[in-house]
């Protein structure tokens, strides 16, 4: 039964964000992967792994210090998949910025 739409980004380079991606489609969700261009080989794997669960899966290219390439990813899925319900965002560093409630997309550049 289908869960919903995940969204995991950075999800070859860390073992986290491979886990996350593939217990997402193990529970059901259909999986936009999406990471830099340069893992594309690995995220071909990945993208295969997760569709042999029976889920819909597929891969995108972004760099996420770019901020229009993210609004266009965000796009991009919503179009394939028709919507996002879950987002993970596996950065490996992320800034002091305070709340990241309030923070803005510049200040997690």
């Amino acid at each position: 039964m289908r869960q919903g739409i995940a969204v995991v980004k950075r999800c070859t380079q860390s073992s986290i964000g491979r886990a996350i991606a593939l217990q997402l489609a193990s529970d059901g969700f259909d999986v936009a992967l999406a990471e830099d261009p340069s893992q594309q080989a690995e995220l071909a794997s990945l993208e295969y792994e997760i569709t042999s669960k029976g889920v819909q899966c597929r891969s995108y290219f972004c760099d996420a210090a770019k901020e229009d390439e993210i609004k266009r990813l965000i796009e991009d899925v919503v179009t394939d998949f028709g919507g996002i319900d879950v987002m993970v965002a596996n950065n490996l560093v992320m800034p002091t910025v305070g709340s990241l409630v309030d923070s803005t997309s510049r200040n997690l550049q």
